[in-house]
């Protein structure tokens, strides 16, 4: 009897196009595939292959293609993308394939996933789209819209089934960490279900969690609903449970040895400031601290998994994710070569070196994990302004800023800007 032995699904939002693909393959050599626009109906397909390696090895094939044009995995038998499981069987907990994981996390270190092979994407989150600043200021002009802090730190989704079941967490393509956020512990005191999307701050605020939506709630999916409304329904709750006193647009404001805005110390809801006047003293307050950004929500808008125009991000300091594809020799033990990825060809993009913010052993450690196989992925600031071209203009960085969410494959040098992609694509096309 014919039986499925690994399915994936993915959801592709950009470009005008709202487009979902799964597939699977069968211990007797069937390929099975579904696709289409997400909330229509889907056509599928069945190809026959000589066995079950066969089928095993189109499936990888055309998973990794589907990955590499932007492709998000996303779970099966989901409301909000409406791709049915080809066995419900395979559609597991990420709780249970963790019982297998030997992992400890405390406050400042990134939690460990299920290893990829097992672990399956049990919720779906936004990806926030980068702002010019052009916009910021359209934004700061129209009501329809809040401002808030970009909180630098890890995505973190909690959610609770109620009663006295824990906290779970969620890493930013959700699947499930080996622990929550101290903090967001609390969240329990809310004493029925819910599904909440936020922040794990690190380092000297390890353990702190910043709460800035809401995904479900009391049972009932609220994705569909405004953010002004699923965001005030949030805040009620929080303050009523004696968690919160109050909700904050910037948590860089906050003095985080004796705060007045949490009950509970660590545990903050951002929620975006939507008078006009405010909103820019918000700005200059965030500017002021030091904080990395702000966040502009449209206020009437659903949550929307995948690249959306709904949530955006305005970054004073500029950073984005690198890959690690060797090592320079040097004074001492030299620096981390970085690269991007080309999108139009899949060629590995030299875009400069680092060694400011890594010592000795770090770069050690980054060799080691190069000579494994691995390809560390490290969070690298530099300064935008000073940068003429794809090199990068006093990169920073550190071991704190490896990145144990992100894959390679996601650092592409869209992350540059449009007018940089342009300029690398064109070197593309003169080959």
């Amino acid at each position: 009897m014919s039986k499925i032995i690994e399915q994936w699904a993915g959801h592709y939002l950009g470009g005008g196009s709202d487009k979902v693909w799964s597939a699977a393959y069968t211990t007797d050599g069937q390929f099975l595939s579904t696709w289409g626009r997400r909330g229509a109906a889907l056509q599928r397909g069945e190809r026959p292959l000589a066995d079950e390696a066969a089928a095993k090895k189109l499936f990888e094939k055309k998973r990794n293609e589907k990955m590499s044009e932007g492709y998000q995995a996303v779970p099966f038998d989901n409301l909000t993308y409406g791709i049915p499981s080809f066995d419900p069987a395979l559609v597991v907990t990420t709780a249970d394939a963790n019982a297998n994981v030997n992992a400890a996390a405390n406050g400042d270190t990134a939690p460990a996933t299920v290893a990829p092979s097992v672990a399956r994407p049990v919720y779906a989150t936004s990806h926030v789209m980068p702002l010019e600043l052009l916009e910021l200021e359209a934004a700061l002009a129209d009501p329809g819209y809040g401002i808030s802090e970009k909180v630098n730190g890890e995505r973190c989704v909690v959610a609770c089934g109620g009663g006295d079941q824990p906290v779970r967490a969620y890493n930013r393509r959700g699947i499930e960490v080996s622990s929550a956020p101290h903090a967001a512990l609390a969240l329990a005191g809310l004493g029925c279900q819910f599904v909440i999307d936020g922040e794990r701050l690190t380092g000297d605020k390890g353990g702190h969690y910043v709460a800035f939506d809401l995904l479900e709630w009391q049972g009932e999916n609220v994705r569909e609903w405004p953010y002004k409304e699923r965001i005030a329904i949030l805040e009620q709750a929080l303050i009523e449970a004696g968690l919160i006193v109050s909700a904050v647009a910037a948590v860089t404001t906050i003095n985080t040895t004796i705060s007045t805005t949490t009950a509970n110390l660590g545990l903050h809801l951002l929620i975006a400031e939507a008078d006009l006047t405010r909103a820019r003293k918000v700005v200059a307050q965030i500017q002021k601290a030091g904080g990395e950004g702000v966040i502009v929500r449209t206020l009437s808008a659903p949550y929307q998994a995948g690249d959306t125009r709904h949530v955006r991000k305005f970054k004073f300091l500029t950073d984005l994710d690198a890959i690690v594809i060797g090592i320079r020799p040097g004074i001492a033990t030299g620096s981390a070569t970085l690269g991007l990825i080309r999108p139009s060809d899949g060629a590995i993009i030299e875009v400069g070196s680092v060694r400011s913010g890594l010592n000795d052993s770090d770069l050690i450690r980054l060799a080691e994990m190069l000579a494994q196989g691995q390809t560390p992925v490290l969070k690298v600031a530099y300064l935008p302004i000073r940068t003429v071209g794809i090199k990068l203009v006093e990169p920073k960085t550190s071991m704190r800023e490896l990145r144990t969410d992100k894959l390679a494959y996601e650092c592409t040098t869209d992350q540059l800007g449009p007018a940089k992609t342009a300029m690398v694509t064109a070197a593309s096309a003169r080959g």
